[in-house]
């Protein structure tokens, strides 16, 4: 299709110059018709116009337009294009009149695209109405992955997806710079880094952003664009207090018309940001400006996030402005809602930033490293971090007595929380004694306890359950239950939960049961799914040894269903794979390749993943499948994780289906020899159901190791080992004996409190105590301080997760759930 192009620039704002190159372009568009050779004259006296002569101009333009190069135009035989481009050069509204007259008349053969940096100023919408103009804004021309990658591949670029992803991540599929890192690649041919290029292509785009973007601005715009540059994002608020202005709503409202390198970040343009390649431009401009350094700039953006509650941002900025002590004590302050976001790996890596010996000297901070040391099982850093704690407490000057009274008690029960870890249980029962009284307040755990167990099936492998340690365990709790539970004020479930499975797994299975009815009903009133899944899970293995397989597979298929209703479905993988486990117990596969599927499991890596669960599940699942080789190598595996961890509930099942799988495949004697390293701890901790809910496999090994006389133990060590074994193996029988009972006993735990409780968020359950309070909809908005409208979607939604219709049926439901009194 014939094109005529027109390239402007800052000169062209003027009517004579802009029209006169319209002409010449469109004047190309004729060369090769038969109108070329007509006499042109008419159109000199445009050419040759004076630039003060606007009336003479008029009068040619108009002749331009209506009589003659139209009446050419509209002979052509075929479609064709004017492309004007960088019209954003434009800002003479008599031009934009002109122009929108050449649109109304144009004729129908032709097609004008126009491109701009900004948005033309020439009121089309009466155009728009009709569906004659088709936009294009900045975010359908940039390239997404797969287009980045075919655009390589048409230059012979055969990229990986890690070097995709970094330019995808670095340009933001921006076409300019696409085409600059293609000319870097042909000079580094087939062998490159990416890192690399993208250092080479840098050398491109100073000479870019000066011609292209800074060239047009005034030196107040480009001081303004150059300081600013230091901010992730930003406001009008915050870049007056880093500018210095008071007028910085005019200046972005003029940056984001005038180009695409600021972007809005919200509907009502409120915060910005730049493209990453733009801001690190101005910030090496920034290096070598002469209004202030860089510190000063960051130090002022910090004090603006910290007072407008934009901490995480105020202590990036202040670690970059070298405020580390204000650093230090804001992120300390932080500490307990990172950690409950899941934000640890952020917080490490901005203490790493900050020097150590001024860290040091914050007794918060030595806190709050030694709790995240603990977290992380780094045992002798947060030894390390508990003793700068005391060495800060001594040293300080003019102390309260009572304040000092209660970091001495933190420092006790941090101490107490590392005996645990430790595996001290005496110790541990001494030190956590000592604190309490002097434990009014706790500064970090309430809040952090929330995200202590992250993905774990079962609270026995964490420090709640003494990491399976049964016996510690309960001299712990035994001694200290109460004081324990008082240390945190926040109820999250963990605590009753981990206790009701230490008592299952010694089969006290009505001891159990009051604890875990107080776990379930805690841990939904804080959206504690750390705490609820382990407990629902274990509600699972109760109803299954009391008999009730049936039930159990209910309860599991129930929370199935409800749980995409949750605020979190990271752990219905649990639960998933506890409903293989009961399938396979019934010699029931079905779903099981789905489940497989779904799992997306891998030999290669079991050892790194946190799902050992699933992968115990899958070990079964192989071994129901007479897969005993794939069965044992992923066993092998799994066996050498849990040993290094000093997992012992993980040790024990694994040892047993390894035992189990070795006794199907015809191996007697490595089966009865992994049975005996699992009956050693099992019968040092006080194991039961581990063994008992295996099941007649297990029976079977149980009866054979009885018969078994192995030399290489002693007598004394054989004899307490087969007294043990025989114990298991009458507990087994009576549990293969028990009927399978069908129906729901009416004495169960009630599930639905629980998943009823967490369908609900923690605002529509304050909606909902309200509603019971019969308050209108205006009181609850005033006492919430929410809007009416926003009140009535939080009833709504209610409505919608219970399968209720109104106030009434909401609050019975309610206190059918427990929720209401």
């Amino acid at each position: 299709m014939p094109t005529a192009w027109l390239a402007l620039d800052h000169e062209d704002n003027c009517r004579l110059s802009f029209w006169r190159f319209i002409y010449l372009a469109l004047r190309r568009v004729l060369r090769n018709d038969e109108y070329q050779n007509q006499k042109m004259s008419e159109f000199n006296p445009y050419l040759e116009v004076h630039h003060s002569d606007q009336v003479y101009f008029t009068k040619t333009l108009s002749l331009l337009m209506t009589e003659n190069t139209a009446d050419h135009l509209c002979n052509l035989p075929n479609n064709f294009i004017l492309v004007i481009d960088d019209y954003q050069h434009i800002r003479d509204q008599a031009i934009h009149n002109s122009l929108k007259q050449l649109i109304k008349y144009m004729p129908g053969n032709m097609h004008l695209l126009i491109i701009s940096r900004t948005e033309p100023h020439l009121s089309l919408n009466k155009f728009r109405a009709k569906g004659y103009i088709r936009e294009f804004a900045i975010e359908h021309l940039r390239f997404q992955r797969e287009e980045i990658d075919e655009y390589y591949r048409s230059m012979n670029f055969k990229l990986t997806t890690a070097d995709l992803q970094k330019i995808e991540d670095k340009t933001e599929g921006w076409v300019v710079i696409l085409y600059f890192i293609a000319l870097t690649l042909r000079e580094y041919g087939k062998h490159f880094d990416t890192l690399d290029v993208f250092n080479s292509t840098n050398r491109y785009l100073p000479e870019y952003f000066a011609d292209e973007i800074m060239s047009s601005y005034s030196e107040e715009m480009r001081t303004f664009l150059v300081q600013t540059s230091i901010l992730d994002w930003f406001s009008a608020s915050l870049c007056d207090v880093v500018t210095g202005r008071q007028d910085s709503v005019r200046i972005l409202q003029r940056l984001l018309k005038d180009h695409f390198l600021i972007f809005s970040l919200d509907q009502e343009n409120l915060m910005y940001r730049y493209h990453p390649l733009f801001a690190g431009y101005l910030q090496n401009k920034l290096k070598k400006m002469p209004f202030g350094p860089e510190t000063g700039l960051c130090r002022l953006a910090g004090e603006w996030c910290e007072k407008n509650g934009f901490q995480m941002d105020a202590i990036g900025y202040y670690i970059k402005a070298g405020e580390d002590e204000r650093a230090v004590l804001l992120l300390t302050q932080e500490l307990p809602g990172m950690l409950y976001r899941g934000e640890d790996e952020r917080y490490l890596n901005w203490a790493a930033v900050l020097p150590e010996k001024v860290r040091q000297k914050h007794l918060s901070h030595c806190l709050a490293q030694a709790y995240i040391m603990l977290r992380y099982e780094r045992l002798e850093l947060a030894e390390t971090w508990i003793n700068f704690a005391g060495e800060c407490l001594v040293a300080r000057e003019k102390q309260d007595e009572t304040e000092v009274l209660r970091l001495q008690g933190e420092i006790t029960l941090l101490k107490g929380n590392l005996a645990i870890k430790q595996k001290n249980s005496q110790e541990a029962v001494r030190l956590i004694g000592q604190c309490l009284n002097n434990l009014p307040d706790i500064l970090f755990f309430p809040n952090a306890l929330m995200g202590l167990n992250q993905g774990e099936a079962s609270l026995l492998s964490t420090h709640f359950g003494f990491y399976g340690h049964l016996r510690e365990m309960e001299e712990l709790y035994h001694s200290a239950y109460a004081e324990i539970r008082n240390i945190s004020r926040q109820r999250t479930g963990y605590l009753p939960v981990a206790i009701a499975e230490g008592l299952y797994e010694q089969n006290r299975i009505d001891e159990a049961i009051p604890y875990l009815e107080l776990g379930m009903e805690e841990a939904p009133q804080c959206n504690n799914l750390g705490a609820l899944v382990p407990a629902l899970i274990t509600l699972g293995r109760i109803k299954k040894a009391q008999g009730y397989q049936e039930v159990a597979q209910e309860i599991i298929s129930e929370i199935s269903r409800k749980w995409d209703k949750t605020e979190d479905v990271s752990w219905l993988h649990l639960f998933e794979a506890f409903k293989v486990r009961l399938g396979l117990e019934r010699s029931d596969l079905t779903g099981t390749d789905r489940w497989l599927e779904n799992s997306q499991l891998s030999f290669s890596l079991c050892l790194e993943t946190p799902r050992e669960y699933d992968y115990i599940t899958y070990a079964r699942l192989l071994r129901a499948r007479q897969r005993y080789d794939g069965a044992l190598f992923l066993l092998a595996r799994l066996a050498m994780s849990a040993e290094k961890k000093d997992r012992l509930p993980s040790m024990i099942e694994i040892y047993n289906l390894t035992a189990l799988v070795y006794q199907e495949k015809g191996e007697r004697v490595k089966a009865l020899e992994t049975l005996q390293k699992s009956l050693i701890l099992g019968e040092n901790h006080g194991y039961i159901r581990h063994y008992v809910d295996e099941g007649a496999g297990m029976l079977t090994l149980l009866n054979r190791f009885c018969r078994w006389d192995d030399k290489k133990i002693p007598a004394e060590s054989r004899k307490k080992l087969t007294q043990y074994a025989r114990k298991l193996q009458s507990l087994t029988k009576e549990y293969i004996s028990k009927e399978t009972i069908k129906v729901i006993d009416g004495n169960s735990l009630s599930l639905s409190v629980s998943i009823g409780a967490m369908q609900l968020t923690r605002r529509e359950r304050e909606v909902l105590q309200l509603i019971a309070k019969e308050m209108t909809n205006s009181e609850i908005a005033h006492v919430l301080g929410i809007s009416c409208q926003t009140v009535k979607i939080h009833a709504s939604n209610i409505y919608a997760k219970w399968g209720v219709k109104n106030r009434m049926q909401a609050i019975r439901r309610g206190r059918e759930l427990r929720l209401l009194t």
